[in-house]
């Protein structure tokens, strides 16, 4: 994450892609979320944006196949997360002092789980595999005979 700051190059890629993601998802609320492809597409995108900000100066496939395997993993725990909240927050009614922010902590996993574990998937398969045949390509034009 901090090598997204440690050259100019890589602060303005970061930048731009942090400000990709903050209009996608402003425009994907101006659009509307509820049943709206347009907008589900402008949230995915910036989640998209919101993963690449932090991995692009990444140059090794190793840790793209670490992002896969932590999305999976924060996946199946935000889900869990979600449904318990969702479970207390129900039972303990509205006027509580745990309904609330139960509500608020079942909402921010449930969008957590359905954009972002998805989009570090995605951005963990695509940049495995890139990196994977860029290393490959590299090793083998290191062993040919010159």
């Amino acid at each position: 994450m901090l090598q997204a700051w440690a050259t100019a190059r890589n602060r303005r890629i970061t930048i731009v892609l942090g400000a990709v993601c903050l209009l996608a998802i402003a425009a994907a609320l101006a659009v509307g979320l509820s049943d709206n492809p347009p907008g589900i597409a402008l949230a995915f995108v910036g989640a998209l944006a919101a993963v690449l900000a932090f991995v692009h100066p990444w140059r090794a496939a190793r840790k793209f196949w670490m992002l896969v395997g932590i999305s999976l993993a924060a996946f199946v725990v935000l889900v869990l997360v979600h449904n318990v909240a969702e479970v207390v927050a129900s039972r303990s009614g509205t006027g509580s002092m745990l309904g609330a922010p139960l509500s608020i902590l079942s909402g921010a996993a449930f969008v957590a789980a359905l954009f972002l574990c998805p989009a570090g998937c995605m951005v963990g398969v695509i940049g495995g595999v890139v990196m994977l045949a860029r290393n490959s390509r590299k090793d083998s034009e290191s062993e040919a005979p010159v």
